[in-house]
């Protein structure tokens, strides 16, 4: 018997089988940790009546041993709300996200309910068995709803109406495990506005008290995502003077196929900065073998300093990808003016060099088409604007100015 087909076929059959893992090992699974917390939130709807306070956040990264602190010393929104000290923290280690949030003295709506301190825990961790997620070490003490003891560990999600108002949801949490996810969200203090009242209270607003989220998300992928766009921010730190316009943020584990896009009229900040409209976007994408973040924005008829500088149109794009988590490509490609202007200066034009530094005497430092870039992000400033001392014009002395910003990001395990 001629066995020598035979053996050559097996041959053939087992080069197939051992080509097949060597694709397999190009699959990267990427884990994004997640955590926020913050102490207190009042909002109607999309509408915020007192926004997030000391917030603590860590988000889009496979990066472990992050840790974020915040704290105010206070909270007072009357009749609303008023707290003492409020501390936040967020953090990841090896196989876990935790976030926590910790507010003494709360009191709400003139004492209908209060609290010595209010404490909530959201852990995410990961093991042998999968992902798991877990409250411990939320806690009230002595809490009060209506003047009357409650216990300092309701059972989660315990709902208690509050009359001729609506309802106060305690230990509120919010849970969903699956084999390549997990995400909770712990808030300790949850009141919900029913009910007209006379309390000057609009229906439909909610106060949220302590509030504390981990997640943990597995893909398989080179790297997760990040970027975000907007068409201007006025900032002398610590403080935001203006919000970043228009705000486009990539999602961490891409859009789905869908360009996420915000849209403004135009901003007018008296002697400072005008735009005509604002158009931001963002989008990103991953699979097995890729990853790929994208963003964009767009600002018309843009009016820096009473035409010290002018544009049409100033257009800022950010681009990142990668293969294999390793090796990160970023371009500026559709980073452009349009009859861009500088009083002063009639060198510069629609074609000026990207990082282009013009130093403006008595008012500061102009930076035209700035790229300012990482092992892991590109940030793309079409303008930017810091004031100097003694300057002219009034500002305060650090005030940034920028307009038409996109950056884009990936994370991965060798690039955190």
């Amino acid at each position: 018997m001629n066995l020598r087909p035979l053996a050559c076929s097996w041959l053939i059959v087992l080069g197939i089988i051992a080509a097949m893992p060597l694709a397999g090992m190009a699959q990267t699974q990427t884990i994004d940790f997640g955590a926020n917390a913050f102490g207190t939130e009042i909002f109607v709807g999309s509408t915020i009546i007192s926004g997030k306070t000391a917030t603590s956040a860590i988000g889009c990264t496979p990066q472990t041993g992050l840790a974020k602190t915040n704290t105010v010393a206070s909270v007072s929104v009357p009749p609303t709300l008023s707290t003492g000290a409020v501390t936040t923290s967020a953090s990841t280690v090896a196989t876990a996200a935790s976030a926590s949030a910790d507010i003494a003295q709360v009191n709400l709506i003139s004492g209908l309910v209060t609290a010595n301190e209010i404490k909530a825990v959201s852990t995410t961790s990961q093991d042998a068995s999968g992902l798991h997620t877990s409250a411990a070490g939320s806690i009230f003490t002595s809490l009060l709803v209506a003047g009357i003891p409650v216990g300092d560990n309701p059972a989660p999600n315990t709902v208690i109406s509050l009359p001729l108002l609506g309802n106060v949801t305690l230990n509120e949490q919010t849970a969903s495990v699956s084999q390549t996810s997990a995400r909770l969200t712990v808030n300790m203090i949850h009141i919900r506005i029913t009910v007209a009242n006379l309390k000057g209270l609009q229906v439909g607003t909610e106060i949220i008290v302590g509030s504390a989220q981990s997640s943990i998300t597995l893909a398989t992928t080179p790297a997760i995502l990040d970027g975000q766009a907007f068409g201007s921010e006025i900032v002398l730190q610590p403080v935001l003077v203006s919000g970043s316009t228009a705000l486009a943020i990539v999602p961490c584990l891409g859009s789905k196929g869908q360009v996420v896009t915000n849209t403004t009229a135009g901003i007018n900040i008296v002697g400072e900065l005008s735009t005509g409209t604002v158009t931001d976007t963002a989008q990103g994408a991953i699979a097995s073998s890729s990853a790929s973040s994208a963003t964009t924005s767009t600002v018309q008829a843009a009016n820096l300093v009473n035409s010290l500088l002018s544009a049409d149109v100033i257009s800022a794009a950010a681009n990142a990808s990668t293969t294999d988590g390793q090796a990160f490509n970023f371009t500026d490609t559709g980073s452009t003016f349009l009859n861009l202007a500088v009083a002063g200066h009639p060198e510069i034009n629609d074609q000026v060099a990207a990082n282009t530094r013009v130093n403006l005497v008595g008012i500061g430092t102009l930076w035209l088409h700035r790229i300012v870039q990482s092992s892991n992000n590109i940030e793309v400033r079409m303008v930017e604007l810091i004031i100097a001392q003694g300057n002219v014009i009034g500002l305060p002395v650090g005030t940034d100015i920028r307009i038409a910003d996109a950056s884009a990001s990936l994370h991965s395990a060798t690039h955190p």
